[in-house]
C-alpha cells in the first residue's frame, strides 16, 4: 500500500500540439522514475481546467494565461479563492510581455514567459510535488505509516469517491472500502505500536489508501475491486490479527450504494460483524465468514 497518494498534474492550454503534447512527453521522461505514482491531465481552457480540478484535485497546475472561454489569471483567482485548494502549486505561462505582477497577485507560484525553459520548469514542478508529499507526511500516524483519520476524511475519500464517480460506468467495480476494528482481551484496542506491526505484515497493492482511525480501528480503499476481492484483503487482516493472539471485527461496502453512503454502510457492517462475535467479516448486510472461518453466505 501506497503511504502518499498518486501525484497530478495538470496542463492546462489551448495549443494541445504546439505546447501540451510536447510539455507531456517532457514530464514523463523527467519524472520516468515515479511514472506509476504520476498522472498528467490536460484541459484546453481554464473552465475546463476548474472542472478537472473539482474532480481530480492535482498537485501542480501548469496555466497559461491567454485562452478562450476562461483565461489563465481568471482560472488561478479561482483556484486561490476555494481553500480545499491551497495547496496546489500554480505556475503561470505567458507569451506576451508583461502580466508578471498580474499572475503573481492573483496567487500564481511562479510566472514563465514562453518559449519556456524546461530545467526551471521542471525544477518548479518537483517543487510543487514535494510541497504535497511534504503535507501527505505530516498527515501520516506516525505508529502504522497509514493516513491519519483528518487527512483521510478531508482529503483521501473524497478524491478517491470523485474518482469513482466519474468513472462510475466505465469501470463494472469503482470502489471497495473496508472497515475493520481489532481487539484483544476484555475487548480492549492494542496498542498503536501492536496495529503497526500488523499493518506492517498486511501486503496491500499499491494502489489501495490506509488509514489508521485510532483505537484499534482501520479503513482501506480499494479502487477497482469488486467484492469478492475486498473479501480475500478481508480474510488476510482476519488472519494476520489472529498471528498476533487478537480478534477482528471487519465490515465491507462498495461504491454501488452511493458516495454518500460507502462509509456509514461499512461502519454499518464492521458494528454487525462484531454483534456476531469475534473473527466476523460482514459484506452489505450478511455475515459472510466468522470465527470457525466458514463462510455463510455467498459473494456475487
Amino acid at each position: 500500500m501506497r503511504s502518499r497518494a498518486m501525484s497530478k498534474i495538470l496542463i492546462v492550454d489551448d495549443e494541445p500540439e504546439q505546447i501540451r503534447a510536447p510539455m507531456k512527453r517532457q514530464l514523463r521522461r523527467a519524472f520516468r522514475n515515479r511514472v506509476e505514482d504520476l498522472k498528467i491531465l490536460e484541459a484546453d481552457n481554464g473552465k475546463e481546467a476548474l472542472e478537472i480540478i473539482e474532480q481530480e484535485i492535482p498537485d501542480v497546475v501548469i496555466l497559461d494565461v491567454m485562452m478562450p472561454v476562461m483565461d489563465g489569471v481568471t482560472a488561478c483567482r479561482n483556484i486561490r479563492a476555494n481553500p480545499a485548494y491551497s495547496h496546489i502549486y500554480i505556475i503561470m505561462l505567458t507569451g506576451r510581455d508583461g502580466g508578471m505582477a498580474e499572475g503573481l497577485e492573483v496567487g500564481a507560484d511562479l510566472y514563465l514567459r514562453k518559449p519556456y525553459d524546461f530545467e526551471i520548469l521542471k525544477v518548479s514542478v518537483t517543487k510543487g510535488l514535494q510541497r504535497d508529499s511534504r503535507r501527505e507526511v505530516g498527515a501520516l500516524d506516525p505508529s502504522t505509516g497509514l493516513f491519519n483519520q483528518s487527512f483521510f476524511m478531508s482529503t483521501i475519500l473524497p478524491k478517491e469517491l470523485n474518482s469513482a464517480e466519474r468513472y462510475r460506468e466505465a469501470c463494472v467495480h469503482p470502489l471497495s472500502l473496508i472497515m475493520a476494528k481489532v481487539r484483544g482481551e476484555a475487548e480492549s484496542p492494542p496498542a498503536d505500536e501492536v496495529m503497526g506491526k500488523i499493518i506492517k505484515g498486511l501486503q496491500f497493492r499499491l494502489s489501495d489508501r490506509g488509514a489508521y482511525m485510532g483505537e484499534g480501528e482501520m479503513v482501506i480503499l480499494l479502487p477497482n475491486t469488486p467484492a469478492h476481492n475486498a473479501m480475500v484483503t478481508a480474510q488476510r487482516i482476519r488472519q494476520t490479527v489472529q498471528q498476533y493472539g487478537l480478534h477482528s471485527y471487519v465490515g465491507i461496502t462498495s461504491y454501488d450504494h452511493g458516495e454518500s453512503l460507502i462509509y456509514p454502510l461499512a461502519e454499518d457492517n464492521m458494528n454487525l460483524a462484531e454483534s456476531h462475535g469475534a473473527n466476523t467479516i460482514c459484506l452489505n448486510d450478511e455475515v459472510l465468514a466468522s470465527l470457525d472461518g466458514g463462510n455463510r453466505g455467498e459473494l456475487s
